[in-house]
């Protein structure tokens, strides 16, 4: 079972992955044949070992969806909705990527800026409570 703490450090390992500057973006679908993301596509990419991948004429696609996050990813990062939806932002996440030109690297500025919008979990754990020994 997918811990919150899990969720936590999949999600910071797919904001640092938006970072990196390794994938090249694209519009429209997760993954095309020509090597470009969207930024749901990326967190595809590097946990793609745990999702069935296929492909069609023009894109590759995990667990069956190409323009669209799988359930699996939905819980795995602890998100809000297979775009990217968020809870008070009225712009998914595959908006900014596909309608509003954001680039990789400032929509994980934007995830981080916003994580209680996107996320179902916190951003950090919560402390552990000092046990009074007196």
């Amino acid at each position: 079972m997918i811990t919150d703490n899990d969720r936590r450090k999949n999600a910071k390992k797919w904001i640092r992955a938006l970072r990196s500057g390794k994938y090249k973006q694209g519009k429209f679908s997760l993954h095309t044949k020509k090597d470009r993301f969207c930024c749901l596509g990326v967190a595809c990419k590097i946990f793609e070992k745990e999702l069935k991948v296929s492909e069609n004429s023009e894109n590759y696609l995990y667990d069956k969806h190409g323009s669209s996050l799988p359930k699996k990813m939905i819980n795995k990062l602890g998100l809000v909705g297979s775009f990217g939806k968020s809870k008070s932002c009225k712009s998914t996440l595959a908006d900014l990527n596909d309608m509003e030109g954001y680039s990789l690297k400032k929509i994980a500025d934007h995830l981080e800026e916003n994580w209680d919008d996107y996320f179902k979990m916190p951003k950090n754990a919560p402390r552990k409570k000092k046990v009074d020994k007196s």
